[in-house]
């Protein structure tokens, strides 16, 4: 599916981030896997991702069109299924755990 965003050209070369889609046109950038080619998930703990990403977020992302929020953005009626807890390892894979009911 087709996503219209706006983002400075600083973050115009093979950046990949992950999302959760919360509505049409919002959504929770939840983690970055490649910053301009480069695979920063191999190297950098997730805080130091999550850190990052807000950074880049804060200074090259314009919500025109789609809008990429972070944790603390997050609106308070959002509703998501759980969040990934992670170690402070580079590369590895967080754990799921559900939101409690």
């Amino acid at each position: 599916m087709p996503i219209p965003i706006v983002l400075d050209e600083r973050l115009f070369s093979d950046t990949v981030i992950r999302v959760i889609q919360l509505k049409p046109s919002v959504f929770l950038a939840c983690d970055i896997r490649y910053l301009n080619g480069l695979n920063v998930y191999e190297k950098l703990s997730y805080e130091s991702r999550r850190v990052l990403l807000e950074s880049l977020l804060q200074e090259c992302h314009h919500p025109d069109l789609t809008a990429l929020l972070t944790y603390s953005e997050m609106p308070d009626d959002a509703s998501v299924r759980g969040y990934e807890q992670y170690d402070n390892e580079p590369g590895t894979m967080g754990v799921f755990l559900p939101v409690k009911e």
